[in-house]
């Protein structure tokens, strides 16, 4: 079925889910079990929700529009480079997936555990929750560029058919982008915790904000680089490292002050309180 399977396989994958957690819920935690009498329409609520629905999705919008333009630069190169240029960027950003999910998801973590004690008005706690969040970020970020840095060849060759003519280029290639990226992913590590944050007070606002200008950042750093600079056979693939990290930089430079704001207003009223 292709493309279209694919995305069957998704929607299909998503609804289970929320059905076994659903049926989870109502055999093993009674607490959670909801009947009639909590099936209530709340105009603010559903307002609410949609208003961080909305920003949510925007957000993802940016970010996959801004793949799809990286994707174009990478096309620009492969007809430079040749076809191995493309399937070696294919195949590490399928690493660059399985990697930053954990750092998404401890960024998760820290938006349920940050939003429960905002809304309780325990202000230690979400400090406290806060430092311990960053830290487990950065502690794997360290272990994973450790893994990237000795085990980039094995890696990179799980994504590579040994049949294909370009096998060996594709995992040079792959190799070089992912001993580069294992020095790299302490900031996304980083801008995850920051996000968890934000999404925590309910300033969705700034998650977008940042998202778009990590976007722009990394997409005009590319373009620059293989269209305006003309580096394309000098960098080759670490080009697009190169974006990341200008994009990361973009990111961390537009959060880190709004940060600082945030919790100094935060935690100075709390203490004057």
């Amino acid at each position: 079925m292709g493309v279209i399977g694919c995305a069957a396989a998704t929607a299909i994958s998503e609804f289970l889910s929320a059905v076994f957690c659903a049926l989870y819920i109502y055999w093993k935690i009674p607490v959670l079990k909801l009947g009639r009498k909590w099936l209530i329409f709340d105009k603010g609520l559903f307002k609410t929700t949609v208003a961080y629905s909305f920003t949510s999705a925007m957000q993802q919008a940016v970010l996959q529009i801004g793949k799809v333009m990286i994707q174009s630069i990478v096309n620009v190169m492969g007809s430079i480079l040749g076809i191995a240029i493309i399937a070696a960027f294919n195949a590490v950003n399928r690493v660059d997936d399985f990697a930053y999910t954990p750092e998404q998801n401890i960024g998760h973590a820290m938006t349920t555990l940050l939003a429960q004690n905002h809304g309780a008005g325990n202000k230690d706690r979400m400090k406290e929750g806060f430092k311990e969040g960053i830290k487990i970020e950065l502690i794997y970020a360290l272990i994973l560029g450790g893994i990237c840095l000795f085990a980039a060849r094995p890696i990179i060759s799980l994504f590579v058919s040994s049949e294909d003519a370009n096998a060996a280029e594709v995992i040079s290639y792959g190799t070089r982008y992912i001993h580069f990226m294992g020095f790299l992913y302490m900031i996304p590590a980083l801008t995850n915790g920051i996000q968890g944050w934000f999404r925590g007070i309910g300033d969705l606002k700034v998650t977008l904000a940042s998202t778009f200008m990590n976007m722009v950042g990394r997409v005009l750093a590319a373009w620059l680089m293989v269209s305006v600079f003309h580096l394309t056979e000098t960098l080759e693939i670490d080009v697009f490292a190169y974006a990341n990290l200008a994009g990361w930089i973009v990111m961390v430079a537009f959060e880190v002050p709004l940060l600082y704001k945030s919790t100094k207003e935060l935690f100075t009223f709390h203490s004057e309180g």
